[in-house]
């Protein structure tokens, strides 16, 4: 058991740097959206296209939405 700890509390050193540039705010800090598959693709290919991701669409998208709605953008 202290292993199976132990494995899960230490990162390897390249994700350790990786993670030093995230907002410790942002860590596990998910939301789920369920969709159809049709849009799913969608969004896949949008990202594909757009050099992106599909995390980094629905988050431009929330931030137009709450900008629409005079609420701040989130970070």
């Amino acid at each position: 058991m202290a292993e199976s700890v132990a494995k899960l509390t230490t990162a390897p050193a390249d994700k350790a740097d990786d993670l030093k540039e995230v907002d410790p705010g942002t860590v596990g800090a998910d939301i789920l959206y369920r969709t159809n598959r049709r849009s799913r693709d969608m969004l896949k290919r949008v990202a594909i296209d757009e050099q992106s991701s599909v995390q980094a669409i629905i988050h431009e998208a929330l931030n137009d939405w709450l900008i629409k709605r005079g609420r701040p953008p989130m970070s």
